[in-house]
């Protein structure tokens, strides 16, 4: 994981998410981490489908 901070500027997303765990707060830990599943799924998918596109303009050159 990466992580720091600028105390009270600033805050990475796994720092946060340590936050809320030290501070039991899970539900709010869950949805973070959600979050960043979902966003990571998002740009798997993105990069596949780039990739299928880009070999497809390839093989029609």
């Amino acid at each position: 994981m990466i992580g720091g901070n600028i105390p009270g500027e600033t805050k990475v997303l796994s720092v946060a998410i340590y936050d809320h765990v030290e501070a039991l707060e899970w539900a709010q830990a869950h949805w973070l981490a959600a979050g960043m599943l979902l966003f990571s799924f998002v740009v798997v998918v993105a990069m596949y489908r780039l990739e299928r596109h880009m070999q497809a303009v390839r093989h029609e050159r």
